[in-house]
C-alpha cells in the first residue's frame, strides 16, 4: 500500500475515459468548451456533452474540412480523439487550434489534460497554467496543475495549486487526499492530518481509503501524536495486514511511548515482510511518494539510531 510512508495517494487522474463518458456524459469540470460563435459550435458542444465520441468525431471531421481555419473545429476534433483514447492525435489537434487562436482556453486545458494523461507532466505544466488563468474556478484544472507541479518537484507550488482546488470544491475527498500528500511532502503534518481524515472517509470505499488511512497514521506519528498514530495504524492493518510500512510506523510509535514489547513485535514483522512491489510508473499515487517517503524514512532511522535500535551501518529495509 505505502512506499516508505506518506505516498501520493491519487486515484482520479483528470483524463477522459471514452467508455465512462459514453455511459454518462462528460464529468463536470473535466472539459471546458470554447465560446459559441456559430450553429456548428452549438451542435458540436451538444454532441460533446453526451460523451458520444464517434458522433463528435464524424461531425468535427466534416467541420474541419469545411472550415480548416476554424480553431473551434480543431478543438472538437481533438476532443473526439481524446474521448476515443487517441491522445497523440488529440494533442496535435489542440496544438493546431492554438496556432489558429493563441491562448484559446478550451484548447490549452485540452492540451494539458491530454499530456498529463500520457504522463508528459513537464510538458503539461505550461498549458495547465494557462488553463487556470482561463478558468480560475475550475477545481479539476487546479488539481491537475498541482499534480504536474509536484512531478517537477515544485512541491510548495503544487500545494498552493491543490489548495485552490480544495477551496473551490471542499467536498472532493480525492483532491483533499492529493493536497494532504503535498503537505506531508513538505512536512506540514498539521495541515495534512485533517485532509487525510477527510480523504480516508470518502465513499465509495476502495483501496485509496486504505492508503489515506495509513498515511493518516503515519502523519500522526511524524507529528508526535503517537497514541493516535498507533490507533489509526492498527485500524489500517485490518485492511492491509502485511504492509511493512504500516508495521514500521507502529515500530516507531511504540518505541516513542516506551512500549518495548510491541515495538519488538513490530520490528520483527518489518524484518519478516518484504517491501510491497512498486506501483507502475503511470500510477499517480507515486507522484509525491519519493519525497515524502525519504523524509519519513530518515526521521524514523534517526530516531532508531538514537535509541540503539539500529547501528550506524544498518538501514530500514
Amino acid at each position: 500500500m505505502m512506499n516508505r510512508t506518506l505516498p501520493m495517494a491519487v486515484v482520479i487522474v483528470l483524463s477522459l475515459a471514452a467508455a465512462a463518458a459514453a455511459q454518462s456524459g462528460l464529468p463536470a469540470g473535466a472539459v471546458e468548451f470554447p465560446p459559441v460563435r456559430s450553429s456548428s459550435d452549438q451542435q458540436a458542444m451538444r454532441i460533446a456533452q453526451t460523451g458520444n465520441a464517434a458522433a463528435l468525431g464524424a461531425f468535427a471531421a466534416q467541420w474541419v474540412r469545411a472550415e480548416p481555419r476554424a480553431a473551434n473545429a480543431w478543438f472538437y476534433d481533438g476532443l473526439a480523439a481524446e474521448l476515443n483514447g487517441t491522445k497523440a492525435w488529440a494533442i496535435d489537434d489542440y496544438r493546431h487550434a492554438l496556432t489558429l487562436e493563441p491562448g484559446q482556453g478550451a484548447s490549452t486545458f485540452g492540451l494539458g489534460r491530454a499530456l498529463f494523461s500520457l504522463n508528459k507532466d513537464l510538458e503539461a505544466i505550461e498549458p495547465l497554467r494557462q488553463a487556470t488563468i482561463a478558468y480560475p474556478r475550475n477545481s479539476r484544472i487546479w488539481a491537475d496543475y498541482g499534480l504536474v507541479l509536484g512531478s517537477a518537484n515544485r512541491i510548495q507550488d503544487a500545494a498552493a495549486a491543490l489548495q485552490r482546488s480544495v477551496t473551490l470544491d471542499p467536498g472532493n475527498a480525492y483532491h483533499a487526499g492529493e493536497l494532504a500528500d503535498a503537505y506531508a511532502a513538505i512536512r506540514q503534518y498539521a495541515r495534512a492530518i485533517p485532509l487525510y481524515a477527510q480523504a480516508s472517509r470518502k465513499t465509495p470505499w476502495d483501496d485509496a481509503n486504505v492508503t489515506w488511512l495509513g498515511n493518516l497514521g503515519q502523519a500522526y506519528d511524524l507529528s508526535g501524536n503517537y497514541a493516535q498514530s498507533i490507533q489509526v495504524l492498527q485500524a489500517t492493518l485490518r485492511y492491509t495486514p502485511n504492509d511493512a510500512d504500516v508495521w514500521e510506523g507502529l515500530w516507531d510509535a511504540y518505541l516513542h511511548i516506551g512500549d518495548l514489547t510491541h515495538a519488538a513485535q513490530a520490528k520483527a514483522t518489518v524484518a519478516r515482510l518484504t517491501a510491497p512491489p512498486p506501483r507502475p510508473p503511470d500510477d499517480p499515487a507515486t507522484r509525491f511518494s519519493r519525497i515524502a517517503a525519504s523524509i519519513a524514512r530518515q526521521q524514523h532511522e534517526n530516531y532508531l539510531h538514537s535509541t540503539g535500535q539500529l547501528n550506524l551501518n544498518e538501514h530500514l529495509p
